[in-house]
C-alpha cells in the first residue's frame, strides 16, 4: 500500500529522478525520457492558484473554476478525510486537451488487460504517455501483434502524493459535477493506493468521489437534485459492463475462434442498438454514441471495468457502516492488507450480484 502525503518542495532534479524510479528496468529509455520530461514540465509551469486568481487577465470562466476547485479541495479534507497537502493549490495551462494519453490493450478474445509494471506503483492495466503521438505509436505496436487497443485522453491524474499535483486547464472545461468529483477521486488516490491492483484503486477512488459529490451537492445545492446526466452516466456504465459480461461468456466458451469473432461483432452491435433505444431522450446521448462508435473493442470495455467493477461493493460497505467515512477508510485499509485472492472474495461478498473478477495479462 502507498499512503503518503505531499513530500514537500523537492528540487526538480530529485523529482525527476523519483519519476524515473517509478519505471520498470525493462522500460525503454524513450519512455523514461518522456515521463520525466512530462512531469518536470508540469512542475515548472505551475502558478499558485491565489496568484492566478489575482491576475486580472485571467478569463472569468477560468477564475470561477479555480475558485470552485479551491473550495472543493478544502471540503475534501474537512468533510471526506482526504489529504491536505500541496496538491491542487497551483495551476498549469497545458495548451492541449489532455495531460496524458493512456494505452489499454487486451487479446482479441479476452478482457485480460496487458500490464505495465513499475517499481513503486506496481503493475498497471495501462501505460501513460505525455504525448498523443507516442501513445499511438505504442498502440500501433500492440495492434500489430493482434491485440485490441484503446487510446484514451486523460484530463487529470494523481502522482500519489509524490508531487504537489496542479490543477490543469484540461480539467477546467468541465461542469461543476465533473470537476468536483474528479478532485475527490484524485485525492482519494493520494490517501490510499495499493500497488498492483488497478481495479481496486480506481473503484475505491470512484466510490469516494461518488459519496463526496453527493455530500458536496447537498451542502451547496440543498434544494436541487444532482443533474440528470449523472444518473445517465451510471446507466451507461452499467450497460457497457452488462455487455462486457456477455462477451466474457462467449470468450470462456469452447466455440471455435471464427464463431467467437462473429458473436463478438453481434454483441458489440447489440450494445450500440440497446444504448440507442435507452438514450433517446438524453441531451448528452451523442457523446456516448460517439464513444461507442469509435474503436469499440475488448480494451475499451475493459477500461470501463477497471474503474467501475468494485464500486457497488464499496457502496455496500459504506451503507453497512452508515456512511461513516472514518470507519470506511479503516475498512479499506483492512481490505488492502488481504492477499489478492482473499481481497477479491471479500469484495465479491459485498457485491449486489457476483461479477467476473478483474483480469490482467502479462506485458
Amino acid at each position: 500500500m502507498v499512503q503518503r502525503g505531499n513530500p514537500g518542495a523537492l528540487p526538480v532534479l530529485m523529482c525527476a529522478l523519483l519519476a524515473m524510479l517509478t519505471l520498470s528496468a525493462c522500460t525503454s529509455p524513450q519512455y523514461y525520457a518522456q515521463a520525466v520530461h512530462g512531469q518536470v514540465s508540469l512542475m515548472l509551469a505551475r502558478r499558485a492558484v491565489d496568484d492566478v486568481l489575482a491576475d486580472q487577465t485571467i478569463s472569468p470562466d477560468v477564475r470561477s473554476r479555480l475558485a470552485l476547485a479551491r473550495d472543493a479541495r478544502v471540503f475534501a479534507h474537512e468533510q471526506l478525510g482526504l489529504p491536505d497537502n500541496g496538491s491542487y493549490q497551483s495551476y498549469v495551462e497545458l495548451h492541449r486537451p489532455y495531460v496524458v494519453w493512456n494505452v489499454f490493450a487486451a487479446p482479441p478474445y479476452s478482457f485480460e488487460l496487458r500490464q505495465s509494471c513499475f517499481l513503486i506503483v506496481g503493475c498497471l492495466a495501462y501505460r501513460g504517455y505525455f504525448s498523443e503521438a507516442a501513445a499511438r505509436r505504442h498502440a500501433a505496436r500492440l495492434e500489430a501483434r493482434g491485440d485490441d487497443v484503446f487510446v484514451g485522453g486523460v484530463t487529470a491524474y494523481s502522482s500519489l502524493g509524490w508531487f504537489a499535483d496542479p490543477l490543469l486547464s484540461s480539467m477546467l472545461r468541465w461542469d461543476e459535477v465533473t470537476l468536483v468529483r474528479t478532485l475527490f477521486h484524485e485525492l482519494a488516490h493520494q490517501w490510499f493506493y495499493l500497488p498492483g491492483d488497478t481495479t481496486f484503486n480506481e473503484s475505491f477512488a470512484m466510490a469516494v468521489a461518488e459519496v463526496g459529490l453527493a455530500r458536496w451537492w447537498r451542502r451547496h445545492h440543498p434544494a436541487a437534485p444532482l443533474p440528470e446526466d449523472t444518473a445517465h452516466e451510471e446507466a451507461f456504465v452499467a450497460l457497457t459492463l452488462e455487455y462486457r459480461d456477455k462477451l466474457a461468456q462467449v470468450y470462456a466458451s469452447t466455440l471455435p475462434e471464427s464463431e467467437k469473432r462473429a458473436r463478438k461483432a453481434e454483441i458489440l452491435s447489440a450494445l450500440r442498438e440497446e444504448f440507442s433505444r435507452r438514450s433517446q431522450d438524453w441531451p448528452e446521448a451523442a457523446d456516448y454514441t460517439r464513444w461507442l462508435a469509435e474503436d469499440l473493442n475488448n480494451a475499451k470495455l475493459a477500461s470501463v471495468a477497471t474503474y467501475h467493477t468494485w464500486v457497488p461493493a464499496f457502496r455496500t460497505l459504506l451503507i453497512r457502516l452508515n456512511e461513516d467515512l472514518s470507519r470506511f477508510h479503516a475498512a479499506v485499509l483492512e481490505l488492502g492488507q488481504l492477499p489478492p485472492a482473499a481481497r477479491e472474495r471479500a469484495l465479491q461478498a459485498l457485491m449486489p450480484t457476483p461479477v467476473a473478477g478483474p483480469q490482467s495479462a502479462p506485458p
